[in-house]
């Protein structure tokens, strides 16, 4: 883990303890012993060094040694518009576009989405965790927003941005393609996701009449929707953001 929370903001010098789920987390994750240092950041986001103290079950004990860099979020902002799948791709999908830098994560229903909105909703809880971790782990400062709205709901949204690219098997253009009409240069990018089985005509039809569209092609092959999320982000981040 490449850092660790503290549920308040840290000041140099000042000794803090930790308790509760974090606590637990620190010491399955790693086995820290007294002395030992590690990284915690508060909620304004500044990150510090910090020297083991003291440690029971409960809690542990830590002086805040120094401040450190924190690493920059990217600056093209890539808003991923996933359609509803079953759990465990929506997890995965979370995680892994948490760690590839989506700066937020748009979850909708589908005609072809195996359950609705309202279902999902209620684990909000847990996959913010699952996004935080995924965070916390590959060193990113927040995690991205996650938030569920209905397919009109989407449309209004995707209006505001600068680009958004719905992906399509029978669609015409590719990324790069796309790129260079831009001139690569695009800053607020969305991009659409559909469910196992894809989205309906219709669906795709409303969205790419939408102001900013473009339809995309990933190739010739039919790609599953955690496939397709991570292939397009990856994609992106390359031509617009902090891996180009």
């Amino acid at each position: 883990m490449s850092y660790f929370l503290s549920a308040e903001n840290l000041r140099l010098g000042e000794e803090i303890e930790i308790s509760g789920e974090e606590a637990k987390h620190i010491m399955l994750s790693r086995r820290i012993k007294i002395g030992e240092k590690i990284n915690l950041q508060g909620p304004d986001e500044k990150r510090f060094e910090a020297e083991i103290l003291d440690l029971n079950k409960k809690s542990i004990n830590l002086k805040i040694l120094q401040e450190i860099s924190t690493p920059k979020e990217p600056e093209a902002q890539i808003i991923l518009f996933q359609a509803l799948v079953k759990e465990k791709a929506l997890e995965y999908i979370i995680q892994k576009c948490t760690e590839l830098g989506v700066a937020k994560i748009v979850i909708f229903q589908s005609v072809r989405a195996p359950f609705s909105l309202q279902d999902e909703q209620k684990k909000i809880g847990r996959l913010k965790k699952i996004s935080q971790e995924a965070a916390k782990q590959c060193d990113r400062v927040k995690s991205p927003p996650i938030e569920f709205l209905q397919f009109e709901k989407i449309l209004e949204a995707a209006g505001d941005l600068d680009r958004f690219f719905i992906l399509d098997k029978k669609g015409g253009q590719t990324f790069p393609q796309a790129a260079q009409k831009n001139n690569f240069t695009l800053k607020n990018i969305g991009f659409f996701i559909g469910p196992e089985g894809g989205l309906t005509r219709d669906e795709i039809l409303k969205l790419s009449q939408t102001k900013n569209a473009a339809v995309i092609s990933m190739g010739p092959r039919l790609l599953r929707a955690d496939t397709a999320a991570l292939s397009a982000l990856s994609i992106i981040q390359s031509l617009f953001g902090d891996l180009k």
